[in-house]
């Protein structure tokens, strides 16, 4: 209950606006039961960031574990990002303005909030790579870096309306399986030194 309420209230004041005693009166405990739980508000910060990210995928989780086509899991671990993009992209923001900082917790805390969300990516795409279905000349830790760039603008656009879910991880999965350049023709290529095409 205490961190539930307390996402709320950072959500909506922020984390620095955000006092423990705030906390504890939403929560109807007092500062010594709040105590009890946490060592300080920093601590009960990283437990509501965890919170987020679990909860995200919590309720698809054993549908992602048993596909066992690569591109339908990503399609899955898409659409979980996308319901809960709004909740994510807080919390997201916060944990990014406070790793700017000195404290070097939420540095860590930052780091390990994005290998939550990468590293099932690098996992995926070193599979894709195993099956020979995309390049196996490609970085997969690169690659899913980027594919977490890709995930996080995409949900953007949708949660803007600015595209449907389906537009946007369609052209997504065609950015990964096709890439972006076609194949020049045969016979258009310029030859080196001779500038003839």
């Amino acid at each position: 209950d205490i961190i539930s309420d307390a996402v709320d209230l950072f959500f909506e004041k922020g984390y620095s606006e955000t006092s423990i005693a705030d906390i504890a009166s939403l929560s109807r405990v007092s500062k010594e039961t709040f105590y009890l739980h946490f060592e300080n508000k920093e601590d009960l910060f990283m437990e509501c960031a965890d919170r987020i990210f679990y909860d995200m995928f919590s309720s698809v989780w054993q549908e992602i574990r048993a596909e066992k086509d690569m591109l339908k899991r990503m399609y899955l671990r898409f659409h979980a990002f996308i319901a809960s993009y709004p909740q994510w992209i807080a919390m997201m923001d916060m944990v990014r303005s406070l790793a700017v900082g000195e404290n070097p917790k939420f540095k860590k805390k930052m780091a390990q909030l994005l290998r939550q969300m990468i590293n099932p990516m690098i996992s995926e795409i070193n599979q894709l790579q195993r099956e020979g279905r995309i390049n196996s000349d490609l970085d997969s830790s690169i690659a899913g870096y980027l594919m977490m760039g890709m995930a996080e603008y995409g949900a953007e656009l949708v949660s803007n309306g600015c595209f449907t879910e389906d537009e946007v991880n369609s052209q997504l999965i065609d950015l990964i399986i096709k890439g972006l350049l076609r194949p020049e023709p045969r016979g258009r290529r310029t030859r080196r030194g001779s500038g003839k095409t």
